[in-house]
């Protein structure tokens, strides 16, 4: 088990047996406070399991806006993207927010694992979710690591075209550098690893052209 402690609920008027707002003796309504809840990471969706990372990295454990990152570079989504961005920006992948999450009250008991799996599944196909919104800042690895995309990209451009699942199948065997981070489930690799890959890629002989 992979046990995780989040704050997935919200604070919460205390409702009397009468049904009405309970308040305490200075007039102010009483409020029920979460308790954190314990999310075992390893019970939950590949998607999911990203959506409970990404709120484990902030820095209260709360329920916050997630930034969520596209899984394909720019260039690949957006048609018009040289009027948009730079070469080095098509690059990169777009990113957003996700702050659609279901209320989920104090004082309502439900299964924290469920409660995630419905909100991931909000979340919008060929995205994924990497940390807090606006607030995430990548650190110095993260902010040179390339995805999967990223990295078919890079070699494409350099003249090699292969399939994601041809990379990951190199990395599997130990025929492609591995990932040297991962957010989430994505994982991410060294831009200098890639191009040293090149050179000694499965097929090729020793090159010295490519940096």
């Amino acid at each position: 088990m992979t046990i995780v402690k989040l704050t997935l609920r919200e604070p919460c008027p205390t409702i009397g047996p009468d049904g009405q707002v309970v308040d305490g003796p200075d007039g102010r309504t009483l409020w029920v406070y979460p308790s954190p809840d314990e999310v075992d990471l390893d019970r939950l969706s590949p998607r999911a399991r990203a959506l409970a990372e990404a709120v484990a990295v902030t820095h209260t454990r709360d329920r916050v806006a997630v930034a969520i990152e596209s899984d394909r570079p720019i260039r690949e989504i957006v048609p018009t993207w040289q009027a948009l961005y730079t070469a080095a920006q098509a690059d990169q992948c777009l990113r957003g927010e996700f702050r659609a999450w279901d209320q989920w009250p104090a004082d309502r008991e439900q299964d924290p694992h469920a409660y995630l799996e419905r909100q991931a599944a909000k979340i919008p196909a060929g995205w994924h979710p990497v940390g807090q919104w606006p607030a995430y800042q990548p650190t110095p690895t993260q902010d040179t690591g390339m995805t999967t995309a990223q990295v078919i990209a890079t070699l494409r451009g350099r003249g090699v075209v292969i399939a994601e699942s041809t990379w990951r199948s190199y990395v599997s065997r130990g025929q492609a550098p591995a990932p040297v981070r991962r957010v989430g489930s994505t994982p991410l690799w060294d831009p200098a690893d890639v191009v040293e890959w090149l050179g000694s890629r499965p097929g090729q002989g020793a090159r010295t052209d490519l940096t």
